[in-house]
């Protein structure tokens, strides 16, 4: 790289950091290598949660639809394809999500489970109710 390249990028990006000296200077960076780190960190998060939840989303439109749990793996082809038309540059994001059976059946039997928690736990603040 040429010298001026790196000093014109020092003086416009970190201009402030040549004020600082010292222990106050390397705390600064290592701080602020710290938060790129936990950025990364965070946006990997994020995009494996939302994977997670369209996963949730399909399971749940299969369940009501009372579809068999084995068509979850033909949505996700179709998907495939759709996206690859549509949106070339999320196709990657779109082969993450897993609608195999026997996730489909593990999602359901979560979102069953979470069901019957919040009714019971709901139900032991009753005083009373109606069976009919």
């Amino acid at each position: 790289m040429k010298e001026f390249n790196i000093k014109r990028h020092y003086s416009t990006k970190h201009a402030r950091l040549h004020l600082l000296t010292g222990l106050l200077k390397t705390e600064k960076i290592h701080t602020a290598n710290l938060e790129k780190q936990q950025q990364m960190f965070h946006k990997q998060r994020t995009k494996l949660d939302n994977v997670v939840k369209a996963s949730f989303i399909l399971s749940s439109r299969l369940a009501k639809a009372l579809k068999p749990f084995a068509e979850g793996e033909f949505i996700k082809e179709c998907m495939l394809e759709v996206c690859g038309i549509l949106c070339p540059e999320k196709k990657n994001e779109f082969e993450k999500i897993n609608l195999s059976r026997r996730t489909v059946v593990r999602r359901i039997e979560m979102m069953t489970n979470d069901i019957k928690t919040t009714l019971t736990d709901r139900m032991a603040g009753f005083e009373s109710f109606s069976i009919a």
